[in-house]
């Protein structure tokens, strides 16, 4: 992963590098170019004890850090954390992705090891390089089977690519000038404030994954965590356009719709954007899945009107007799709506639609045709209304 670290950071770099490595992990870092970033400076007068921040160019050094980590002979893998539809697998050795076992899916908040059932937040998940054997742990059993790597080191571990994310934030406190960026854990907002903000920001704005402390999520970060924290922030809250309530159950059924079965990107998506309590770490999570199924929205609705294109077209020739099924059928008028024609044979002006999306109209008998009939008939002329072109048919005979 590359990053881009300011100058005055590079030796904390080192030292958690070097305090991981002391435990067992493999951690290596290259350094690359110079470059030079925006950043802002947080004063505060010490009269008004109120906070200023000011713009400032950063030196940094562009760093690409690589690496696994091997306790005792146990490797790390995540965390694994516990939602109401199932448990989020958060990997910090991707080369594990579709390798953990499924029953992990959905595991209880169980320790493995002593198999005592607590209310956990998280556990941790092992490997044993010779035996191949999983473990989910506690924070307590953890030290087992580690030798000294507890709850809060492996909590480190797993977020030490957020360290270095946090490391490359140009946001710098005044007297130590070391950065404090955005808190990574686990504090939550109600789904009923977060998600229709996110589903606007996304669909207005586009969606960016993060990098150097930027992105939709710490935009996001900005409107609903720290009050709009900038002008631009007000401008782009203020310019949104908030879902109805169909706009997000429409995306409620689309996660409900996920696999939850299936190991992956969409699963862990669609069971963040689906929790109570949306927390900071699942907010590029949940603006990512937003994207996604606009995306998919769009293609969907971009393949019904090539196929509708495809299919707005007349069906034979006059003289033909056709057979098609019927999708879908309603009354456009009635040729005589007289009270005594009504009782004594009224003929009615029927618009079909077949399973292939061809339009008809027929001048009927009936009014009763249902979904999936058959309808044998012949060819009389063609219309057109609205764009859309109709096929006239007359002599029809309905078969169910």
């Amino acid at each position: 992963m590359m990053y881009s670290i300011p100058v005055n950071k590079l030796n904390k770099l080192e030292k958690i590098i070097s305090r991981y490595n002391k435990k067992g992990a493999n951690i290596v870092f290259q350094l690359g170019e110079e470059v030079i970033e925006d950043g802002r400076i947080n004063v505060q007068d010490p009269r008004t004890h109120t906070m200023t921040s000011y713009p400032i160019k950063v030196k940094c050094v562009k760093v690409n850090v690589e690496g696994h980590y091997i306790i005792n002979g146990w490797r790390f893998l995540g965390t694994i954390e516990f939602k109401e539809l199932g448990n989020i697998i958060r990997l910090a050795d991707s080369s594990f992705e579709g390798k953990v076992p499924a029953k992990y899916l959905h595991t209880p908040q169980i320790c493995e090891h002593c198999g005592k059932i607590r209310n956990r937040k998280d556990t941790y998940l092992i490997y044993n390089e010779d035996s191949k054997e999983f473990k989910q742990v506690g924070s307590t059993c953890l030290l087992d089977y580690t030798k000294g790597l507890d709850a809060a080191e492996c909590a480190s571990i797993m977020a030490c690519l957020d360290r270095f994310v946090e490391l490359s934030d140009k946001d710098c406190d005044y007297e130590t000038f070391l950065g404090n960026g955005y808190d990574s854990t686990s504090y939550g907002m109600d789904r009923k404030t977060v998600l229709p903000i996110v589903y606007a920001y996304v669909k207005q704005y586009g969606y960016q994954k993060m990098f150097n402390g930027k992105g939709t999520a710490a935009d996001i970060v900005s409107m609903v965590w720290n009050g709009l924290g900038d002008e631009e922030m007000v401008r782009r809250y203020e310019s949104l356009v908030m879902p109805t309530d169909d706009e997000l159950k429409a995306i409620d059924d689309f996660a409900r719709s996920i696999n939850k079965e299936e190991f992956g990107y969409m699963r862990n998506a669609s069971i963040s954007w689906l929790s109570s309590s949306i927390e900071y770490r699942d907010l590029s999570l949940v603006a990512s899945f937003v994207n996604t199924y606009l995306k998919t929205q769009a293609k969907a609705k971009e393949q019904a009107a090539k196929a509708a294109a495809k299919n707005n077209v007349f069906v034979g020739n006059v003289g033909d007799r056709i057979s098609f099924k019927v999708k879908s059928a309603r009354v456009l008028f009635t040729k005589d709506n007289s009270y005594r024609s009504y009782y004594a044979g009224c003929s009615w002006v029927m618009e079909i639609i077949d399973t292939e999306g061809h339009t008809y109209k027929w001048s009927a008998s009936t009014n009763r045709i249902s979904e999936g009939a058959t309808i044998t008939a012949t060819v009389k002329g063609y219309d057109e209304y609205h764009g859309i072109k109709q096929t006239i048919i007359t002599r029809g005979k309905v078969a169910c």
